[in-house]
């Protein structure tokens, strides 16, 4: 018995054997009809008989009982057999079924080729994302705490989005009189900062003031103690006062405050704003009242208590530097360190006595320090949530605070201005700064800044002037614009 398979369903079945390879034959399971020549060339080498173990009929008896097995299990029935012992098949078209419950094809499914996708279009959509990515990155960078800007993308973008911009913000501010507004909340972008030289128009303005207020020349100039009478000045005006203003040091150099130590208080500048007298009386021609009758029952410092507190900041600054290094607990401890005498320092150089240069020196240097801290957005944000901290705790070791955020607007509040600055810390919260100075001078809303002040509980009974409904106000020195 020959076995085969079949080339249209590749199925097993038998070779007949007295067939010759020209004969038609067909495929009992699928009904395809082949010459059996297809069969045979499928077929492998035939095994070569050394010797017969048994007749040849008993040899083709026991192939025809195989044969006829097979063709029951396929359900075609047996094979007839003829009295010669050669088997006879049943070939006529049609009379073959396949098995029941079974079903061929002759085909075989082709697999679904994969679209080829387009390298262009590919690199496109990569070139795309990346596009709009930078622009998205920057509006979620603006609304976050800080207001980063990208580098070369938010000055950019400024000049495109001229509905928020920062030079129609200031033209808003410069337009709404004594009120400055915030305007509608906005990415928190740095203001262009402007050159203002008020130091110099101030100086101006009171040597002016000095000259109209000074008696004619034909009368002696009295000093304001017991002291001789000076000789009138052929040019015109006192000559002391007049070589003790060519002697001082320029006043652009840093932001003037009322608080600032070696600054007469008669040579504050006051700004374009005029300030209104209040129920208690006139104040000094310049618009400013002595801090020490400002505030009720303040402490007062010589220079050697603020060269003292700037050397205690200095050092707690340097140790904080440290604290990536050291376990949890210390550096928890480094921060209270770090604010508390920092906030010693806000609260010491706020109530300094004014007329000492040397303050006026230890002041410089602690604008110095203050600006370090723009390099360094992690202490940044620790002074904004440890000031959150700080105002809220009932037991400060002093009444001094560093603050810094972004400033929302500046307005008149009796004879005070006050500013509204929102802390860049996690609980929102917005702290009044007073001063009696215009501050628009020196920071306009929408910037960011560093502040050193004192703390003034309940300023409309201990605070002169105040005449705002605020509970707790913070009398601002020093301001350090902080760009991010």
């Amino acid at each position: 018995m020959t076995i085969a398979a079949c080339p249209s369903c590749r199925e097993s079945v038998t070779v007949p054997v007295d067939a010759v390879a020209d004969s038609i034959v067909r495929c009992p399971l699928c009904n395809e009809q082949f010459r059996l020549a297809d069969f045979l060339v499928q077929l492998p080498p035939a095994l070569i008989v050394l010797g017969e173990a048994g007749s040849e009929a008993e040899v083709r008896r026991e192939s025809e009982q195989i044969g006829g097995t097979l063709l029951e299990s396929r359900g075609l029935g047996a094979a007839e057999v003829s009295g010669d012992s050669t088997p006879s098949f049943d070939f006529r078209i049609g009379t073959a079924e396949p098995a029941a419950g079974r079903e061929f094809s002759a085909t075989v499914p082709k697999r679904k080729s994969s679209r080829r996708k387009d390298p262009v279009w590919e690199l496109v959509k990569i070139v795309g994302g990346a596009i709009l990515a930078v622009p998205v990155a920057q509006i979620i960078l603006w609304f976050l705490p800080g207001g980063r800007d990208l580098p070369v993308i938010g000055a950019a973008m400024k000049s495109v989005v001229r509905w928020d911009s920062p030079t129609q913000q200031d033209a808003r501010s410069q337009s709404s009189g004594d009120v400055v507004p915030s305007g509608k909340r906005s990415p928190p972008v740095i203001a262009e900062r402007r050159k203002v030289k008020s130091g110099q128009r101030a100086k101006s303005e009171a040597s002016e003031s000095a000259r109209r207020a000074e008696p004619s020349t034909n009368q002696a100039v009295v000093d304001a103690g017991s002291g001789p009478a000076t000789a009138p000045d052929p040019e015109g005006g006192n000559r002391v006062e007049r070589d003790a203003d060519q002697q001082k040091p320029p006043q652009e150099e840093m932001p003037q405050s009322a608080d600032t130590p070696g600054v007469k208080q008669t040579e504050t500048a006051t700004g374009d704003m005029p300030v209104p007298q209040g129920d208690s009386g006139p104040i000094p021609s310049n618009g400013v009242a002595p801090l020490k009758k400002r505030v009720k029952d303040s402490p007062e410092y010589g220079t050697a208590d603020l060269h003292q507190s700037l050397e205690a900041a200095i050092q707690a600054s340097a140790a904080w530097d440290t604290a990536p290094e050291q376990s949890e607990q210390a550096r928890n401890q480094l921060t209270d360190a770090f604010y508390t005498a920092f906030a010693k320092l806000g609260e010491t150089v706020t109530y300094v006595r004014p007329g000492d240069p040397a303050a006026r020196a230890l002041a410089m240097s602690m604008q110095e320090l203050l600006a370090t801290f723009e390099r360094q957005p992690k202490k940044l944000a620790m002074i904004g949530n440890r000031t959150a901290e700080w105002l809220d705790q009932q037991d400060r070791p002093n009444t001094g605070v560093l603050l810094f955020g972004t400033v929302k607007q500046i307005q008149l509040q009796g004879q005070l201005f006050e500013t509204e600055l929102e802390l860049a810390s996690l609980k929102k919260r917005v702290v009044r700064i007073v001063s009696p100075v215009d501050p628009r001078q020196f920071y306009a809303p929408r910037d960011h800044l560093l502040m050193l002040g004192a703390i003034v509980l309940d300023p409309s009974n201990n605070l002169a002037g105040y005449q705002g409904d605020a509970a707790v106000v913070v009398m601002g020195s020093f301001p350090v614009p902080v760009e991010l």
